[in-house]
C-alpha cells in the first residue's frame, strides 16, 4: 500500500497519533509504511535510509502488540533487510507469530504470501527454525 503524494500530510498526523501513546498499532503500522515512501522521494541517501529504519522501526512496534497486518510485513523486513539487520531467523519468529494470530483467523486472512514461505524454507536450516521457534514462543504481545 502507497500513500502515493500524501506523505508529506499523513506522516505528520500518524506521527502526532503515536508518539506518547500506547494504543495505536494500527496508526504505528501506517506511520511505519509511510515513512519509506515518504523517504524514497527524498534524494539525500542518508535521510532516505534513516526514514526506512524509522519506518521499520514502528511496523515492529505495532507488530510487537498484536497487529497482525504488522506481523506479516515483519516477515518481509527482516528477510530482505529493509530497515533492519537482514535475520532469517527474526523474519521466521514472525512469520509463526502471524499464522498463531488469532484475529486473522477470525477475519479469515490469509497466511505469508507462499513465495515468502519458500524463501524462508530455503534459508532456514533446523538449527534456526528452532530458534525462531523459541523465540515465538517465548513472546508476548505488549499492548504499549
Amino acid at each position: 500500500w502507497r500513500w502515493g503524494g500524501v506523505c508529506d500530510r499523513a506522516v505528520p498526523f500518524r506521527r502526532g497519533l503515536v508518539e506518547g501513546r500506547r494504543d495505536y498499532p494500527i496508526s504505528k503500522y501506517n506511520l511505519g509504511l509511510g515513512l519509506p515512501d515518504r523517504g524514497a522521494a527524498d534524494h539525500e541517501a542518508g535521510r532516505a535510509a534513516r526514514q526506512r529504519q524509522e519506518g521499520a522501526s514502528w511496523i515492529v512496534r505495532a507488530a510487537d502488540g498484536g497487529f497482525g497486518d504488522a506481523e506479516a510485513k515483519a516477515v518481509t523486513l527482516y528477510l530482505d533487510g529493509v530497515g533492519v539487520a537482514a535475520d532469517p531467523v527474526e523474519a521466521e519468529k514472525w512469520a509463526l507469530i502471524y499464522h498463531g494470530n488469532g484475529t486473522r483467523f477470525a477475519l479469515g486472512l490469509p497466511d505469508i504470501d507462499p513465495a515468502v514461505r519458500d524463501r524462508l524454507d530455503a534459508t532456514l536450516d533446523d538449527n534456526q527454525l528452532a530458534e525462531a521457534q523459541a523465540r515465538a514462543d517465548s513472546w508476548a504481545a505488549n499492548r504499549q
